[in-house]
């Protein structure tokens, strides 16, 4: 590339595209939603120093301050000791083991549901198991709070789309309807357990029995209800009643319980088919 294509501006980039790429920095700054990078040191106790201020944190999803507990801290170093520090491998050629094994059996029979299945991240989790189940001439019908992970899933699954008004029951049924949900091979409602931003939960109890009137599956996104919410902690859909009534629901390991990765809950086939198809899953290290 020439002096003069790739320009004076230090960067690699054409000249044409680091003043457009400028640009789009200034516009989000004078917008007033450009992000920052801040230098937060966690205290424990909900305190943390931020920019060498000490403060109460309520932004933390720390919920229970377990990433700090001692006893998680030396089952990690001495993981890392036993077993190294990465996989090394996808886990459907050789980056599986018997500890991720004996973790899903676990998660399964904490939350009592049939199967489990870890993601590395709840943003992998949420992609992998949308796009696995949903596809071109499928109905997926979105609450309109749910996470930015599910409105990238829905939009890399090619189904079609259909957003309802947060918590509102009568639109997501105007939406099943609409979308001619019993008609299609696979309709899916997704929604969030616990809405974090919000603090409101799903109307589960009313959503699965929509679900089940026109032939819908309910993906419940609870990250941050599991651990937090209902009995021993067992997620959003435990504490209306209607766990054994939801097809997927989908929890966090780095927020209340401290670590890092995500989960879904599900049955054997379900499980069977996100190990097959899932891209979030088979295809990451």
């Amino acid at each position: 590339m020439s002096a003069e294509a790739a320009g004076t501006t230090g960067s690699s980039l054409p000249e044409h595209v680091h003043r457009d790429l400028t640009g789009t920095l200034d516009g989000l700054k004078r917008s007033g939603l450009r992000r920052e990078l801040r230098d937060v040191e966690a205290l424990g106790g909900g305190r943390a120093r931020v920019d060498g201020r000490e403060v109460v944190s309520f932004a933390s999803c720390d919920y229970l301050g377990l990433a700090g507990h001692p006893r998680l801290a030396a089952a990690a170093s001495d993981a890392a000791r036993e077993q190294g520090t990465s996989a090394g491998s996808a886990r459907l050629l050789a980056g599986h083991d018997g500890a991720q094994a004996r973790l899903e059996v676990e998660l399964a029979e904490r939350f009592d549901r049939p199967a489990a299945l870890t993601f590395g991240s709840g943003y992998l989790a949420n992609i992998g198991v949308i796009t696995a189940l949903a596809g071109s001439g499928d109905l997926i019908v979105s609450d309109a709070l749910n996470h930015a992970s599910t409105v990238d899933a829905c939009r890399l699954s090619r189904a079609d789309v259909a957003v309802f008004a947060h918590g509102d029951v009568a639109d997501l049924e105007r939406a099943l309807v609409e979308g001619g949900a019993r008609e299609r091979r696979r309709a899916l409602i997704v929604v969030e357990g616990l809405y974090s931003m919000d603090g409101d939960l799903a109307p589960l109890g009313s959503v699965v029995e929509l679900a089940e009137t026109h032939g819908a599956l309910v993906i419940v996104d609870d990250a941050h209800g599991f651990g937090a919410v209902g009995p021993d902690g067992r997620g959003s859909a435990a504490a209306l009643g209607v766990s054994d009534r939801v097809a997927v629901q989908i929890g966090n390991l780095g927020k209340a319980l401290g670590s890092y990765g995500a989960f879904a809950l599900v049955d054997e086939t379900v499980r069977e088919l996100l190990v097959q198809t899932s891209r979030g899953f088979v295809f990451t290290c």
